[in-house]
């Protein structure tokens, strides 16, 4: 096994064990609101939504893309009536883990996501954000928080 892929096994072996024990997932250190709670609009046009992360201290989670890391992401869009569905992910700072350069997100993060409306919603759409917090010296079970996207008929 590489160097690289050594350091990650490990961390989520430890996280699904925690996860089996019932301990605390990453869900527990980071705090999740989606703004605005609802738009209005008619097929065709532009909506978006603004999802803020609120990550405790001492702890963080790992950029869009990290090639290294359980970095956050959005599933789900290929599932909702968007047109151009795109994510806007917050970039992120250079820091070490574990001596590995990576790209942390702490504190407070937004995220954009967005598109046009290509048909009226029955309901509330739902995407699911992937995440892994970890602090100094361990990470916590991933946490797979849902985002609600509610669209009102505009009339």
């Amino acid at each position: 096994m590489s160097r690289r892929l050594l350091p990650l096994s490990i961390l989520l072996l430890a996280a699904t064990l925690a996860t089996a024990q019932g301990l605390r997932d990453s869900g527990s250190v980071v705090k999740m609101t989606v703004q605005p709670k609802s738009v209005t609009a008619a097929v065709g046009d532009q909506v978006s939504w603004t999802v803020t992360l609120d990550i405790d201290k001492d702890w963080h989670l790992y950029a869009h893309g990290d090639p290294k890391y359980y970095g956050i992401a959005v599933t789900g869009l290929d599932s909702l009536p968007l047109v151009g569905a795109e994510v806007a992910y917050p970039a992120g700072k250079k820091g070490k883990f574990l001596d590995e350069t990576v790209q942390l997100l702490e504190g407070r993060q937004t995220l954009t996501i967005g598109g046009f409306l290509a048909a009226e919603p029955a309901g509330p759409m739902l995407l699911e954000l992937e995440l892994q917090a970890c602090d100094k010296k361990s990470c916590l079970a991933p946490a797979y928080l849902q985002i609600p996207l509610v669209v009102e008929p505009k009339r």
